[in-house]
């Protein structure tokens, strides 16, 4: 069980300048298994693969939620979805939570957010001293920076439907524009702007990439680099039922069935188009990776690169067909695991401790001499960037409206509120396809899973309980959920 952190005293801000800056890289819908510091050896990442080589790899990283909002909102606290309360995409925090950006701008950082923050309303600043706004590309109607970019290019930013070959290739069409249109292009080339124009002031820079989340559609040359690459096919759909999430389920809880912002029953992709999902994935994790390259040539430039801890992880991953499914949502691998690298200028090496979202948010604080607010729930990683035998946690923690998952290691266990329930054997079965939680030999491995995930949900609602928030939607949100609600039949 986590226990709640005592306040540690900050270094107080006329020490600012001898302070470590930030650089936090985000991607959306990034899987662990997409660099080769993980694996993928065809991926063309020369920029990521030199972060690794002179950073720290976690090969064992995961996320508090494998949707956005929650796993972002957690971004921002340090705590679970059940403690902070977003708990799905119709959410957000409430004006009362405590924000690692809101303590490091008062502790005199400049604080900047660039790229897609998912917050709600999507422009509020959330403790940010400024933004440089570019959110999800199916939000195509926002008047986002991004959105303003390419008005002045004379170009009104389309619905991903009105994309040509959207239909055609099941929602990987190539960008029919420009490359220096591109969003992810944008949001390097705007955080190169920005570090080009700092001053000497200490930064907690969050850029935020937008891909390679769906619809994936890089410019074209990216796509075509690896039209011959062995990317993996998708692990297949498992047989025995009690494993595969059943169909029912998936229509309810998955994007893109009878969704009009989809516009498509991705139930119905062919292989071949599955196939050009994970080649443009691939192609868009390439183009990001130029736009890290440039940041990292700024920061060299201006010589603050060895002052400042870059930290790269993603909000959660994709399973681009594995196990017959789309997209995030569910607790498989390909959509809880995420690959996390950090360069705090003295420590080199991987790492396999268990780590997840909450710990990265604990350890700005030690980066930043912030105090740790008392109701955080991650443990700062700096002990295990220091010492690769550390052990910082006994089991990650992974939620869902009505599912939580808990991992230990080497089981993974999931509970549903339907009482359904699935235990996987990660030393045997590292592609989750037979579900162990009928096996009475693991009765007693399960009993100590399920009062781990007990513990943990009682400490999160106490949380929840001590901060006193009243979660309400605001209204454009209430909108969208009762317009959800119609779509759905419910």
């Amino acid at each position: 069980m986590h226990r709640f952190h005592a306040t540690i005293p900050g270094t107080g801000s006329h020490d600012l300048k001898a302070r470590k800056n930030l650089l936090f890289i985000t991607t959306d819908q990034q899987r662990f298994d997409t660099l080769p510091s993980y694996g993928a050896d065809f991926a063309i990442t020369p920029n990521l693969d030199k972060l690794a080589s002179r950073g720290v790899v976690f090969e064992r990283c995961y996320v508090p939620a494998p949707i956005c909002v929650p796993t972002r909102a957690s971004m921002m606290t340090g705590q679970y979805p059940t403690a902070h309360g977003a708990k799905d995409n119709f959410s957000w925090l409430d004006e009362g939570a405590e924000k690692w950006t809101s303590a490091a701008s008062a502790a005199g950082y400049r604080t900047t957010g660039i790229g897609k923050m998912h917050f709600s309303p999507w422009d509020i600043k959330e403790g940010f001293d400024e933004r440089v706004i570019c959110e999800d590309k199916r939000h195509f109607y926002l008047p986002d920076d991004h959105s303003r970019f390419m008005k002045s290019h004379g170009i009104v930013r389309p619905h991903p439907k009105d994309v040509p070959g959207y239909f055609s290739t099941c929602g990987a069409p190539d960008f029919p524009y420009q490359k220096e249109l591109y969003p992810d292009v944008f949001i390097a080339d705007r955080s190169v702007k920005w570090l080009e124009e700092l001053g000497d002031e200490p930064f907690a820079l969050w850029v935020s990439f937008i891909g390679p989340h769906d619809p994936y559609d890089p410019p074209a040359e990216y796509s075509r680099l690896y039209e011959d690459a062995p990317i993996p096919a998708p692990i297949p759909r498992p047989e025995d039922p009690r494993t595969a999430p059943s169909y029912d389920e998936r229509k309810k809880t998955q994007p893109g069935y009878g969704n009009s912002v989809f516009r498509i029953d991705y139930d119905d992709a062919a292989p071949e188009q599955i196939a050009g999902w994970r080649r443009n994935y691939f192609g868009n994790i390439t183009l990001i990776d130029e736009g890290i390259g440039k940041i990292m040539e700024v920061l060299e430039t201006k010589g603050i690169l060895d002052n400042t801890v870059i930290i790269f992880t993603s909000d959660h991953g994709d399973a681009l067909g594995d196990h017959g499914m789309i997209f995030k949502s569910f607790f498989y691998e390909s959509m809880v695991h995420v690959p996390l690298i950090v360069r705090d200028g003295k420590n080199r090496g991987r790492r396999n401790a268990l780590v997840g979202t909450t710990d990265i948010v604990a350890y700005f604080h030690d980066i930043l001499g912030l105090d740790s607010p008392d109701l955080i729930q991650g443990k700062s990683i700096a002990p295990v960037l220091e010492d690769d035998t550390e052990v910082l946690n006994r089991f990650v923690f992974s939620e869902m409206p009505g599912r939580l998952m808990v991992f230990d290691g080497r089981y993974k266990y999931i509970h549903a509120k339907n009482g359904r329930h699935e235990l996987y054997d990660h030393e045997k079965d590292p592609g989750e396809m037979r579900n162990l939680a009928e096996d009475p030999e693991l009765v007693p491995r399960i009993c100590e899973l399920r009062e781990a995930l007990i513990n943990h949900q009682m400490e999160s609602a106490n949380i929840f309980g001590l901060s006193r928030r009243k979660i309400a939607y605001p209204p454009r949100l209430k909108m969208e959920a009762d317009y959800r609600k119609m779509l759905s039949g419910e």
